[in-house]
């Protein structure tokens, strides 16, 4: 026996609040029309009940994915990953193929393509169009939601020809998409596409929509979130700098310290070197404003020339300046007079770098570096160069009292022997020179004034020992050795023209003003000759030479002409070399054999030589009277040509 049915409506009501499939209501709603407890009418209150019913579960469910999706978007911070959470859940809720958000560019005027989910190709990620045109566009132009069921079919979309070659590519038929708004700002929009054709629904619209719109509230706490993060690591960052700069100011002004006492320190420049090594580490050196080493680590390894070059571009400049060429390195020359230059220089011959130091517009030396000068190697270069400048000008003061010095000794031992003072002596071995031991006295003739050539002197460091002063408005060096020749060179380095006649003192023992005499006759004497720009003692001058003390060069030149000029014109019309064979005939005691052999000739080539001189000078050079002028004019020729590769310049060997 059947069970029997209480009410005949309890079927239809549990389908409705089971919320079984509409095919089981429908069934139920059949049998109830069919047994007469339904009729149409109630039948459809019933479907309308189920319907609002589904809506409302659906919009549940709705919000509670949209609530979940709220909490997980709040988690995260980064821009870019809150971009791509949004796409991707939004794919995920609707189930489309592909979810994707577009950015505006006010400035360019077009809307792009920013973050994708599900989009295979390239083109479609990379897609740039301008406002208003397709969905993308359309939607991004505007505030409201927008679809299109078949995009490439759709008449009111505005369609650019490029961007629809990428849709077919990507084999997309739907789109649709809501808005990005902020604070009545459109950013951009939120869309979602299908490859095949698809009408979305009110709900699934609302459900963009919200997406949209909780997207927008995310941004908004991301990117505020990650400006306050960005303050703090700026904060943080600014913090650490400070730190940072205060433990240099303290390291920079121990530095500071440590060059100030190198100034009262017994090597000064020793210790300035080991103190700027220590603080910025790396090869260094000290030159003088002529480029000349001072102080450095090693060997310099580039030559004085380029050094002074980069000197003078970095002084000009105030920066660093290249040293171009690399050379071997350089040492120090002997000379006389006291004090220390020092050269500066940054640049990139081989890695070396010099840096100009100066006062005012005066170039007073500098540093030379090795490798890359980096911004804090740079200050503390800079640091380093404004003390050296000191050092420096302190050097220069005590070359000052030095000359002051120097002045007065030379002064004191020029005078005559019966003035002079035998207290000096005690004071010769500040200058390197020793009672009882050879000095060498130096009258230096220039076309520059004396004083200047004495403050360029003074300031070489070249000079290990003597006293240089102006006396008798010439300059007048005083040492233990010849230093004739270095004075020449160096002065020259300075562009200035200098003759050094020498005199020779056999002991210091008291006034050396008959030394000094003879140097200003070999001097004289040179003048005469013509010989400039070079340095002699009254030996190598010789007798004839010396007699030419008070003679002019005029009339020196009168008697060379008068005596040998034929021969002269001849050598010089015909490339022979009469002159010097007449010098060698002479020089070997009249001994044809001696003279041929000198001159590497055979006797007979001698021979014809010298009646050609016959020819020319007159029988009666043979003569004692004649040929003793022609002697001499010969020595005085010999003196002025100086050429050192030449024969004529040394006497045969008899």
């Amino acid at each position: 026996m059947s069970q029997r049915v209480s009410n005949p409506l309890l079927p239809v009501l549990s389908a409705l609040d089971g919320n079984e499939s509409p095919r089981l209501l429908e069934r139920e709603l059949e049998r109830a029309s069919d047994d007469q407890h339904l009729s149409e009418a109630e039948c459809d209150v019933v479907r309308r009940i189920d319907s609002s019913l589904r809506r409302g579960k659906r919009r549940e469910s709705l919000l509670r994915v949209l609530l979940e999706t709220t909490t997980d978007l709040v988690a995260i911070t980064d821009f870019d990953a809150m971009l791509h959470a949004i796409v991707r859940r939004t794919r995920m809720i609707l189930g489309s193929d592909m979810a994707y958000i577009s950015l505006n560019n006010y400035d360019t005027r077009e809307t792009f393509i920013h973050t994708t989910d599900g989009v295979a190709t390239e083109a479609y990620r990379n897609i740039r169009m301008e406002l208003g045109t397709g969905v993308l566009g359309k939607i991004a132009a505007g505030t409201g939601s927008a679809q299109a069921i078949d995009y490439i079919a759709d008449p009111d979309i505005i369609h650019v020809p490029e961007i629809d070659d990428t849709v077919v590519a990507e084999g997309v038929r739907s789109i649709m998409g809501a808005p990005l708004l902020r604070d009545g700002v459109l950013l951009g929009a939120l869309l979602v596409a299908e490859r095949y054709q698809r009408r979305y629904t009110a709900e699934e619209i609302w459900l963009v929509e919200s997406m949209s719109a909780l997207a927008c509230v995310a941004l908004s706490n991301a990117r505020f979130i990650g400006d306050m993060q960005a303050a703090l690591e700026e904060r943080d960052r600014l913090q650490a700098t400070l730190e940072t700069e205060k433990s240099r100011l303290a390291s920079e002004q121990e530095f500071e310290r440590a060059l100030v006492e190198c100034a009262v320190s017994a090597d000064p420049y020793g210790q300035f070197l080991e103190q700027v090594v220590e603080y910025q580490s790396g090869e260094l050196w000290l030159v003088d404003d002529l480029g000349k080493w001072i102080r450095g680590t090693r060997e310099l390894p580039a030559p004085e020339s380029a050094l002074e070059k980069a000197l003078a571009r970095s002084h000009r400049s105030g920066d660093f300046a290249p040293v171009g060429t690399v050379g071997v390195g350089v040492g120090v020359g002997v000379g006389v007079g006291v004090g220390v230059g020092v050269g500066v220089g940054v640049g990139g011959g081989a890695g070396l770098s010099i840096l100009a130091v100066g006062a005012a517009a005066r170039l007073l030396g500098g540093i030379v570096v090795e490798g890359n000068v980096d911004q804090d190697r740079e200050r503390v270069l800079r640091r380093a160069a404004v003390m050296l400048s000191v050092l420096r000008l302190i050097d220069e003061s005590s070359r000052e009292e030095a000359a002051r010095a120097q002045s007065g000794f030379v002064h004191a031992f020029l005078v005559p022997p019966e003035n002079f003072e035998e207290s000096m002596l005690l004071r010769a071995g500040r200058f390197g020179l020793s009672e009882g031991h050879p000095v060498f006295v130096h009258v230096v003739d220039s076309d520059s004034r004396a004083a200047l050539i004495v403050d360029v002197l003074c300031s070489l460091p070249a000079w290990s020992a003597g006293a240089v002063a102006e006396y008798g408005g010439r300059t007048v060096v005083m040492g233990s050795e010849n230093v004739g020749e270095a004075i020449v060179q160096q002065l020259a380095r300075k562009q200035v023209s200098a003759t050094v006649g020498i005199g020779i003192e056999g002991r210091l023992g008291g006034s050396l003003a008959r030394a000094h005499r003879t140097a200003e006759q070999t001097l004289h004497a040179m003048l005469a000759l013509g010989i400039r720009e070079e340095s002699s003692t009254s030996a190598e001058l010789g007798a004839v030479g010396m007699l030419m003390s008070s003679a002019t060069p005029d009339q020196v030149r009168t008697l060379i002409d008068l005596e040998i000029e034929p021969l002269m014109n001849y050598d010089s019309e015909r490339g022979s070399q009469l002159v010097e064979t007449l010098w060698a005939f002479f020089a070997s005691d009249r001994h044809q054999v001696r003279a041929a052999e000198y001159l590497h000739v055979h006797p007979n080539t001698l021979r014809q030589r010298l009646e050609r001189i016959s020819a020319l000078l007159g029988e009666d050079w043979h003569t004692t009277r004649r040929s003793s002028m022609i002697y001499v004019a010969l020595q005085l020729h010999r003196l002025q040509t100086k050429a050192p590769n030449s024969r004529y310049m040394s006497d045969p060997v008899l």
